[in-house]
């Protein structure tokens, strides 16, 4: 049986770059994409697996393209992983901020996620009854607004809502495809701020722990991923809560 194929964009740090260790552990062939050539070249030279990279910058709509001459380059891909993606806190609402997190978790997402469903639905048609898994790393504060975070919190429910309609689209189309919505707590990454050590934060997981449990929902097509596991439980309270307490929790 050949080794399934894997493209990891966003793979130079945090869940990304774990999650091709993972994949590439498991006996994946991981091609990695990102703005870092550096660390891709890190990831390429540590693990066999791991056999191919791309320099892309998602916030180029011309740069994402790329993603199609790489999808056409192998002979069949699997599973296509978006983890690329930015968040801060921006409780001013500084412009240039809001609009770079739109860039990325919106304009350069959609590029990437439409390019890849495109992708697999075109070789379902060729090749018949094949499977393909697209999963999107959104975030748990999706599942609510944010008075802090207005614009990251916006578009990581943008993103949760276009891989459900993905979903949609291809039940309704009786096709063998998967779009697959990973919703993360605090993860232990630049992102998130850690310090290496929880910095402050609560439900703290190791981006390793976190690639695992992903990688386990990848591989079982679960339409939902939330991670660590007891983050499900925040999700059900965030679309209970009323605004007023919302409002308290920033």
């Amino acid at each position: 049986m050949a080794a399934r194929r894997a493209i990891i964009i966003g793979a130079s740090s945090g869940i990304g770059h774990s999650l091709a260790i993972e994949l590439a552990n498991r006996n994946w062939k991981v091609a990695v994409a990102a703005r870092r050539e550096d660390r891709l070249i890190e990831l390429c030279e540590a693990h066999k697996s791991i056999d191919a990279y791309h320099v892309i910058d998602v916030r180029s709509v011309d740069d994402a393209r790329k993603l199609e001459a790489i999808l056409t380059g192998f002979d069949s891909v699997d599973a296509v992983v978006i983890s690329a993606g930015v968040g801060d806190v921006n409780k001013s609402l500084e412009r240039d901020l809001e609009l770079s997190t739109i860039a990325t978790n919106v304009t350069g997402f959609t590029v990437m996620a439409a390019t890849a469903a495109r992708y697999f639905e075109g070789s379902n048609l060729s090749l018949g009854s094949k499977d393909g898994v697209l999963v999107g790393i959104s975030s748990i504060a999706g599942c609510a607004g944010s008075g802090d975070a207005t614009s990251y919190a916006a578009t990581k429910a943008y993103q949760s809502n276009y891989l459900q309609g993905l979903r949609l689209r291809w039940m309704k189309r009786k096709l063998p495809l998967q779009a697959l919505d990973v919703r993360p707590g605090f993860v232990d990454t630049a992102m998130a701020k850690g310090d290496g050590n929880g910095g402050g934060l609560f439900w703290v997981s190791k981006p390793e722990i976190a690639a695992r449990q992903i990688a386990n929902g990848i591989e079982n097509k679960r339409a939902v991923i939330y991670v660590t596991k007891r983050w499900r439980i925040v999700s059900w309270l965030l679309a209970l809560l009323p605004e007023r307490v919302l409002a308290r929790l920033g």
